[in-house]
């Protein structure tokens, strides 16, 4: 990757990026989503938490579709990108993002 990008021998030796890919990964983030906007997105959107066994709550709607969201009770954490993202796929909420 540092011949692409063209760092030196010493860079590529000590395994530092130059700062224009830090900053571009960087740039690439998204907003972090707390369970709780999670949840109260699932809620505005017509789901339901039906049960909770640990930290994990489901979620359902009246036609039958569920989703499991993980941490029911931690509210104020942020939710992994790709637990938000199979979340996403499951309710088909775009403003899960």
């Amino acid at each position: 990757m540092c011949r692409q990008l063209g760092c030196g021998d010493a860079s590529r030796e000590a395994g530092v990026l130059p700062a224009s890919v830090v900053w571009r990964a960087s740039e690439n983030e998204g907003v972090a989503k707390r369970y709780r906007d999670v949840t109260k997105t699932l809620h505005r959107a017509g789901w339901r938490a039906t049960r909770t066994r640990g930290s994990h709550e489901v979620w359902r709607l009246p036609d039958g579709r569920e989703v499991t969201v993980p941490a029911g009770g931690k509210s104020d954490r942020d939710v992994p990108a790709g637990t938000l993202a199979a979340i996403r796929r499951v309710t088909g909420l775009g403003e899960l993002r």
